[in-house]
């Protein structure tokens, strides 16, 4: 995974960054970027749902309890 390799301080940096020009959006601008991300997640609930599993699996075959 890309993310992996970036830092916390590089992600909060982008993060800071993506909030200030969100925030420059008109309300129905930010509405169409929230639906247009609800429904890749849904239409990848599939993909979502079974990376989560395999994370899961590696998690518990590394010592990690359920919390």
């Amino acid at each position: 995974m890309a993310t992996a390799t970036r830092t916390v301080s590089d992600i909060c940096r982008d993060a800071r960054a993506a909030a200030r020009s969100l925030a420059a959006l008109d309300t129905d601008t930010k509405n169409a970027a929230l639906q247009a991300i609800a429904d890749a997640l849904i239409a990848r609930t599939d993909e979502i749902v079974e990376a989560n599993a395999c994370d899961m699996q590696a998690g518990r075959a590394g010592g990690l309890g359920e919390a």
